[in-house]
């Protein structure tokens, strides 16, 4: 959900990435579901957030779907469970 990513494969060094590009107002998860034509699947309520970021981009909003704690989604013969984790 970061703001940036690298301009090419292996830009920078290992210990300091090149991540001069920027995502901003989008996110780099948004950039790459759309480029991958990919579902996002999240909790709480993240996927409003997303679905506007998604729409405005020109994807499909339904694309990012809900899936709440311990429930699960099946998307494309894959089962995606989603469990509480605490940091």
């Amino acid at each position: 959900m970061g703001d940036r990513h690298i301009p090419k494969v292996n830009a920078g060094e290992c210990g300091k990435p090149d991540v001069s590009t920027l995502s901003i107002p989008n996110s780099n998860s948004v950039d790459i579901m759309i480029a991958k034509n990919a579902k996002l699947i999240l909790g709480s309520e993240l996927p409003g957030f997303f679905a506007k970021k998604v729409d405005s981009l020109g994807g499909d909003p339904k694309s990012v779907q809900l899936v709440r704690f311990g429930g699960s989604r099946k998307v494309g013969g894959v089962a995606v469970t989603t469990v509480p984790a605490v940091h």
